[in-house]
């Protein structure tokens, strides 16, 4: 089945200059992408418009089958979980636990059902022991993965990680690789990072002035030295 279907998405800045234009492609379940770009390529602008926050100029967005519109985008936008690239973005409850459940809380989950999503979650990140402190005293690395367990409790069909490597050191970069390797999501990687690509990726979408450049291998990416200066990734 495809997570996520994208068919001629254009998206327009005020004034009418394209930050997206004509974008196509398909993402099936259980694949691991990576999405690349220079600067101002357009991914930001891509990954609200998955996610429904932006709404295009033309062309379509599929979650699951179901086109994303402003009156589905709330239902629709649970099955993409977004980590954002700083944490501190997405921790704001006074405890863990309470950030954990902050999501699925939003979407009508409670008692019971609420406890053992979030348990789930914590468990599933190695944070269980985390459940009852402040976010803003954690490390960079627990704070990392007490936001993809807010995301986990969601239960979605995809994790969006926006430079998921950032801020931390080398062993929080191990630590959070190696979770996202065990995950079973789909998983839509946004990064710089071409060594963290090659590692959790095996196909690449490169975005560059708001056009997809490149669909398929990363390894067709990573082994083309004209084509990565070309499009200003190394």
């Amino acid at each position: 089945m495809s997570v996520v279907e994208v068919e001629g998405l254009r998206y327009e800045y005020p004034g009418g200059e394209a930050a997206l234009d004509d974008v196509s492609f398909s993402i099936e379940e259980g694949e691991r992408v990576a999405l690349l770009g220079p600067n101002g390529a357009g991914k930001t602008t891509l990954v609200l418009s998955l996610l429904g926050v932006l709404m295009p100029a033309a062309g379509t967005v599929r979650v699951l089958g179901e086109t994303m519109d402003e009156e589905h985008a709330f239902d629709l936008r649970r099955h993409l979980g977004l980590v954002f690239q700083d944490p501190n973005d997405q921790l704001f409850m006074p405890t863990v636990r309470d950030d954990v459940a902050f999501g699925p809380a939003n979407y009508g989950v409670s008692g019971e059902e609420l406890e053992a999503a979030v348990d789930r979650a914590l468990a599933r990140v190695s944070a269980t022991h985390l459940a009852k402190r402040a976010p803003h005293h954690l490390s960079g690395g627990e704070r990392r993965r007490v936001a993809i367990a807010g995301v986990l409790a969601m239960d979605p069909a995809a994790l969006i990680m926006d430079e998921p490597s950032s801020g931390l050191d080398p062993a929080g970069m191990r630590e959070i690789t190696d979770l996202l390797l065990d995950l079973p999501q789909t998983l839509v990687l946004v990064t710089h990072h071409l060594d963290l690509a090659e590692r959790l990726c095996d196909r690449a979408l490169v975005l560059d002035s708001g056009r997809l450049v490149h669909d398929g291998p990363l390894v067709d990416v990573l082994s083309n030295g004209a084509f990565l200066i070309e499009h200003r990734l190394a």
